[in-house]
């Protein structure tokens, strides 16, 4: 059965029907029956058939409810797929999990190009313990999530990917694998869970500092830090205890020096109650 419902340019999406590119994507997901599989953006579920073929359950979101009554009925013979015709964005995604118990988790998907920073920061802050993303993304914001110090400027993306993920790219996607066909290639990232990942609490602090300093990126961290502290002394205070150099900026900061620059503010504000 061919999907003709409606296509939204608006979302970004462009459906995947090379079934060559399908296959290896496939094959890097490494794909069982013990895998729970979540699929953001299924469009015209050129993706999720080869998941339902290979996994033990897909849960599957699609904003674009002129295809739901299309991927409802292309998939009406498969008993282990959960469809939600509703925005990934808006959805607590561990409630839409709580009642599916797979040992392994992961998430494959297709990302629309418009929203793929958000999609990726959404699946960072979720309390579920991912073994797994395999992500297919513009090549240009691909590039932006894995430059990162020492080999490449940060930026609150990539600080993002790499303060709980190894992410490295694995494939790229030439134009004509879509349609629409869009005018940039993509690539496929595939990010693995880190042996010292950080958990989310502390995810969730550095980010919040992030967040803050790269609103100016261009000016020294010093600078920043006395911005926000109020005070010379406490900032360089802070930069003392950290050993890192006053005059870098946020994009040269490497993951290391991240968490240990934000676990100072946090007992430098400690000390002062």
């Amino acid at each position: 059965m061919v999907l003709k419902g409606r296509h939204r340019k608006g979302w970004g999406q462009h459906f995947l029907v090379d079934s060559k590119i399908r296959k290896r994507v496939a094959e890097e997901a490494e794909l069982s029956p013990l895998d729970l599989v979540v699929e953001i953006g299924i469009g015209g579920g050129f993706l999720t058939e080869i998941l339902l073929q290979q996994a033990g359950w897909v849960v599957g979101f699609e904003i674009d409810s002129g295809l739901t009554p299309l991927i409802r009925e292309k998939f009406a013979a498969y008993s282990n797929f959960s469809f939600y015709p509703e925005d990934f964005l808006k959805i607590d995604l561990q409630t839409y999990l709580a009642f599916l118990t797979f040992p392994v988790i992961k998430c494959v998907s297709n990302l629309p190009y418009s929203v793929s920073t958000p999609i990726l920061f959404k699946l960072f802050d979720e309390k579920v313990e991912w073994n797994l993303l395999l992500l297919m993304v513009q090549r240009e914001f691909g590039d932006k999530v894995l430059s990162f110090p020492p080999s490449g400027k940060g930026s609150l993306v990539s600080l993002a990917t790499h303060l709980r993920f190894n992410v490295k790219r694995v494939l790229t996607v030439a134009p004509s694998a879509f349609s629409p066909i869009p005018k940039v290639e993509s690539v496929v990232l595939k990010l693995v869970p880190r042996m010292d990942g950080v958990d989310l609490t502390t995810y969730r602090k550095v980010i919040n500092l992030a967040r803050f300093l790269f609103m100016q990126r261009r000016k020294s961290l010093y600078s920043r830090l006395e911005e926000k502290m109020g005070s010379r002394k406490k900032a360089s205070d802070v930069l003392e205890k950290t050993g890192i150099l006053p005059q870098i900026r946020a994009d040269d900061l490497e993951r290391s020096q991240w968490i240990a620059l934000t676990m100072a503010l946090e007992n430098q504000n400690e000390e002062e109650r």
